[in-house]
């Protein structure tokens, strides 16, 4: 997430919704990882039903938004190179069409 912050930070904005269960745990998460954009966190119940919304059931779980919050792509296949290359491609194409 940080080397594609870096990359396209200037186009788009970028947000990251935790559902930890600790919200000190999560605060110093952010300070340790030096996460710069935003930053939100929901409740346990909260979490249960985007969890159901969105149709995930394992983080992390990132989707692409488009400016309407229409869900262009989502990845559900954790922090590996695969969803990550398909999530900067889908995003270069995206900002490619304006």
């Amino acid at each position: 997430m940080k080397s594609l912050y870096k990359k396209f930070s200037n186009s788009i904005n970028f947000a990251s919704v935790s559902i930890d269960k600790n919200e000190d745990n999560w605060k110093s998460a952010i300070r340790i990882e030096k996460m710069p954009w935003q930053q939100l966190i929901v409740s346990e119940s909260e979490s249960l039903q985007l969890m159901k919304l969105l149709h995930f059931d394992s983080i992390p779980f990132m989707i692409l938004v488009d400016s309407s919050a229409n869900i262009i792509s989502n990845y559900n296949e954790g922090f590996f190179e695969l969803p990550n290359k398909r999530l900067e491609s889908n995003i270069s194409k995206l900002l490619n069409k304006f």
